[in-house]
């Protein structure tokens, strides 16, 4: 049981690909403070709380679709159901770390200023569970239209 690439879609690759990127921005910054333009401080998403948590989450996407498409390549309907459950979620929760997450600006005197608030890392988290998202709702609405069977899912008896 080997997968086989090339019969991978774009969609399946949008969401094996968003769940790697995702997995990077867990240990870029995620948010920081700069003083006269150099960063002063910076945490990346282990650091923010519940955000180690929502790119998490796209990873586990990922990582549940690669293990599915091991077996069987054509995709049964409940287990994109899964894909776009944990997409979703984990991108609401990016949504809602960038949107808690304090920001702001100013200066001293007129000398120094300092800005601090969401950087990179959080971004592209947040870029990447929209193309997750995205990529994974197209896989659901396609696999609705032309469902699979579950692999190893118990079959009705036939009579002889």
């Amino acid at each position: 049981m080997s997968l086989d690439t090339k019969q991978l879609g774009r969609k399946e690759w949008g969401i094996l690909i968003a769940g790697a990127v995702a997995f990077v921005s867990l240990f870029l910054p995620w948010y920081g403070a700069s003083v006269a333009g150099y960063t002063a401080a910076s945490v990346n998403a282990w650091s923010t709380g519940y955000g180690w948590m929502a790119a998490a989450l796209l990873v586990a996407a990922s990582v549940y679709l690669f293990i599915r498409l091991q077996g069987d390549v054509k995709l049964p309907a409940r287990s994109v159901s899964v894909i776009l459950v944990l997409s979703a979620v984990g991108l609401l929760l990016v949504l809602i770390r960038l949107g808690s997450l304090p920001t702001g600006s100013g200066s001293v005197a007129g000398v120094a200023t300092y800005q601090y608030g969401g950087r990179i890392g959080i971004v592209i988290a947040l870029i990447a569970g929209l193309v997750q998202v995205v990529c994974a709702g197209l896989l659901f609405r396609s696999s609705r239209r032309n469902p699979g069977i579950e692999p190893n899912a118990p079959t009705a008896p036939t009579n002889p």
